[in-house]
């Protein structure tokens, strides 16, 4: 006979290491509908799998459907905002658990502060800032999370492209981050580092 286990303790123990994860994403609205369906699928599974998530407080763009998606679906999320951003009316009106910071540099070392991994969905300038900071920050060992970039539609080819590029004539030493192509391998492929690191 099976043991008393239910299926929703299982899916508490699914990713054992992943608690909270970073998540860049674009505060754009006029994007194309998949990538706000891939955000809005990956605030769904992270309130499915007790994930919680820390992203930059927008209520707009890849980062609302996001935020909007998790709380519908009884998630917990954790908004990191600068104050003069919600000054601007930038922020989340429905996101409870908001952490106001004193600027953007504080932010984004809030952001990742009790993280268990980075992910990098469609984003524009600011996503690039932040991807491209935080893997310097893993270069220099300031940071040592996973770093997961979701190439949906494509949409990081040639950024990847560039990357390698770096890495193959020298100007990179090594590949700092893991690529998926859609959004239900993210929480995988970070568990994925956590084995590694445990075998």
């Amino acid at each position: 006979e099976e043991p008393n286990v239910s299926r929703e303790d299982d899916k508490k123990h699914h990713y054992k290491n992943i608690k909270t994860i970073t998540v860049y994403a674009a505060s754009m609205e006029a994007v194309p509908t998949v990538y706000l369906k891939a955000a809005e699928k990956l605030g769904a599974q992270c309130a499915k799998e007790n994930v919680n998530i820390k992203y930059g407080g927008g209520k707009t763009g890849l980062m609302g459907h996001m935020a909007d998606t998790c709380l519908e679906n009884g998630g917990k999320i954790t908004s990191v905002i600068p104050d003069f951003m919600v000054k601007k009316d930038w922020h989340h009106p429905k996101v409870e658990d908001t952490i106001v910071t004193p600027d953007m540099h504080s932010r984004k070392m809030e952001l990742i502060n009790k993280s268990n991994g980075i992910v990098a969905l469609p984003g524009g300038i600011g996503t690039f800032e932040e991807l491209f900071e935080v893997m310097t920050w893993r270069k220099l060992d300031i940071c040592t999370l996973p770093i997961v970039i979701v190439n949906i539609n494509n949409y990081y080819e040639h950024l990847l492209a560039q990357l390698k590029k770096s890495t193959d004539e020298h100007f990179v030493r090594a590949r700092q981050y893991a690529v998926v192509n859609r959004v239900e391998d993210i929480l995988p492929k970070l568990q994925d580092y956590y084995n590694k690191q445990e075998t």
